[in-house]
């Protein structure tokens, strides 16, 4: 009896291949292989468990944004000059409200709070 071919017991590693500008390209040969290995694993983790980019829409606006600016709103993804007017739109703007835009959770706003809400529940480190 012989095995098919598509049923082998051989395991094949597979090569994974991604489009990156000249800059990525000279940012990722310029890394030391150690963070190169983390950012393999990262990969790896995702593609193993793809529930966590369940807001992958949202966090790709995100990343995009950040290209262009450093300060962006986490939550409206409005770009701002400073990491101080960043600060300021989100402790006085239009997020006065107890409720956190992106779980729904109540939240106190008073003493910085929406910021460590931001910051402990959802992975979100404001600059500054």
């Amino acid at each position: 009896m012989t095995i098919p071919s598509d049923l082998s017991t051989k395991v094949n590693r597979g090569v994974l291949s991604i489009r990156v500008s000249g800059k990525e390209k000279q940012v990722w040969d310029s890394l030391p292989s150690e963070k190169k290995a983390l950012i393999r694993a990262i990969v790896k983790y995702i593609l193993q468990d793809p529930t966590i980019l369940e807001e992958s829409e949202r966090l790709m606006k995100y990343f995009q944004l950040r290209a262009l600016s450093p300060f962006i709103c986490p939550i409206c993804h409005v770009p701002f000059q400073s990491a101080q007017a960043l600060k300021q739109h989100i402790r006085y703007g239009e997020f006065k409200s107890e409720v956190c835009p992106i779980c729904a959770k109540h939240v106190s706003i008073k003493r910085g709070e929406i910021f460590q809400h931001l910051m402990k529940k959802h992975n979100i480190a404001l600059p500054g």
